[in-house]
């Protein structure tokens, strides 16, 4: 179980580009307030290809914060 401080942490690392291509966020009781910090930092990643998030506890508006800026994103491509 990842806690709000972790995911700042994650989030401060994606957003420094490095070259981790893939990473499991899975079964780790990510919630809404978590993926707000960790969509923030994807808008600056270039290299990461794989972000599993799969059987935490986002809703739909997790969904919807991490989902916003990878569209944006392409559509800026």
């Amino acid at each position: 179980m990842l806690a709000l401080e972790d995911a700042r942490m994650i989030a401060d690392l994606i957003k420094r580009d490095t070259p981790l291509r893939k990473l499991n966020l899975s079964t780790n009781q990510l919630d809404a307030d978590c993926a707000a910090l960790i969509s923030n930092s994807l808008i600056y990643n270039k290299n990461l290809q794989l972000l599993d998030i799969s059987k935490n506890l986002l809703g739909d508006f997790g969904v919807y914060l991490l989902l916003t800026p990878l569209i944006r994103k392409n559509l800026q491509e």
